[in-house]
């Protein structure tokens, strides 16, 4: 476990779970002020609930989860396919962890299969992008 530089870890991790919270909250912000503005304040919940959402919101947040590998990768400078494959697995723990103090609107359950499937995979995309010095 020595390879393992865990602040590149931790690093990426971090910039993962922060945008994605950060464009949530203002997305989430955004639909409700203009919802509220033009009367419409019963529509938000449909929103957020609608499947167009869902999908928007699992695309970003894989794109986060992209940069996070990258970052790790960038950082640790050796394995990077390693350090990716990690921030995936938190990012995974992470969403569980948030799942279980989550609201009790229930998320579907095609949305969680799928996202738990494509994280690790969207992580080590932005390792091999590195690891390749594509950027």
């Amino acid at each position: 476990m020595n390879s393992i530089n865990w602040k590149a870890v931790l690093v990426g991790w971090g910039i993962d779970i922060a945008a994605s919270t950060i464009f949530i909250t203002g997305l989430t912000v955004l639909i409700g002020v203009a919802y509220g503005v033009s009367g419409n304040q019963h529509k938000v919940q449909d929103v957020f609930n609608s499947k167009d959402f869902l999908i928007y919101s699992l695309i970003f947040g894989l794109l986060f989860t992209v940069v996070g590998g990258y970052v790790a990768a960038r950082i640790a400078g050796r394995r990077e396919i390693l350090h990716s494959v990690i921030v995936g697995v938190l990012s995974i723990l992470t969403g569980l962890g948030c799942s279980q103090i989550g609201s009790a609107q229930a998320i579907p359950g095609w949305f969680t299969t799928i996202s738990h499937i494509i994280t690790i995979p969207a992580a080590m995309l932005g390792g091999f992008v590195r690891a390749k010095r594509i950027l």
